[in-house]
């Protein structure tokens, strides 16, 4: 995990459960949290 500080919430909330372990793009990632339009899929093998 990087030294990054999130200003959304749902990306504070991931990283600080522990559900992040890497991302190539975190300040991307937080800007499209802070404004709502993150599609994800999560796949269990």
């Amino acid at each position: 995990m990087t030294d990054f500080t999130p200003k959304s919430d749902f990306l504070a909330t991931l990283i600080e459960r522990g559900y992040v372990h890497q991302a190539s793009d975190f300040a991307g990632l937080d800007s499209l949290a802070a404004k709502g339009e993150i599609v994800a899929y999560v796949g269990y093998d």
